[in-house]
């Protein structure tokens, strides 16, 4: 049998065709490239970040498991301020813009600083540990 000719609006709307998908494929490799740039300009400013709170003390805040006390979710802050009445307030390595959480001095069997917002009965605390010294103790 003899193949049957196509006719020249079929030929015309196949080469448009296989334009705009090369258009296509070459926007979708630009993208790729500018989302790469991205993620590398994302990472620069996190670096900066990091490194403009380096002047900053510095701690790790940790959740207590009520039931076995082992910590877990350790993140690095910055100390933000002490309180006149002796709350360390921190935040989020790096981030600026972050949540501030506050944390009471409290002694016990281990003096510790332990989070100032109220707590659930049987949930997890949230401590400050490797506290610098000139930090340690009651109001400022």
């Amino acid at each position: 049998m003899a193949k049957k000719m196509e006719s020249s609006a079929v030929t015309e709307a196949r080469l448009a065709l296989g334009v705009k998908q090369a258009v296509v494929e070459e926007a979708r490799t630009r993208l790729a490239a500018l989302q790469d740039e991205e993620r590398e300009a994302g990472a620069k400013l996190r670096q900066a970040l990091i490194d403009a709170d380096a002047a900053l003390p510095q701690c790790r805040m940790v959740s207590v498991a009520w039931r076995s006390g082992r910590a877990e979710n350790d993140m690095s802050v910055v100390i933000v301020r002490k309180t006149a009445g002796g709350q360390l307030v921190v935040r989020r390595l790096g981030d600026p813009e972050a949540v501030e959480y506050r944390f009471n001095w409290e002694v016990g069997s281990e003096a510790r600083f332990t989070q100032a917002e109220k707590r659930e009965a049987y949930g997890s605390v949230r401590e400050l540990r490797d506290v610098p010294a000139q930090f340690v103790g009651g109001a400022a």
